[in-house]
């Protein structure tokens, strides 16, 4: 990948950010502090809030419900192909 390896013009830009290397064994990517994706940069606080918002939807009353319709269906599909 020729444009890989060196932060210039012209080069691929999407890298992350932390006080310590990730080459690390005790790296996680907890310590990350920031990516810069696609020319955007995003802190990883900002990244944080936008996961917790995410699964905030997930446990709200119209997803509880609309994954209880989905796993029913999927139980009387799978039901009929074992049960004549």
């Amino acid at each position: 990948m020729d444009d890989t390896g060196n932060i210039q013009e012209g080069k691929r830009a999407d890298l992350l950010t932390s006080p310590t290397s990730p080459l690390e064994t005790a790296w996680s990517a907890g310590r990350m502090s920031a990516v810069i994706a696609g020319g955007h940069l995003m802190l990883a606080s900002d990244l944080d809030a936008a996961i917790e918002r995410q699964q905030a939807w997930f446990r709200g009353a119209f997803a509880r419900l609309t994954s209880r319709w989905l796993t029913q269906f999927a139980v009387a599909r799978l039901a009929r192909h074992f049960v004549p």
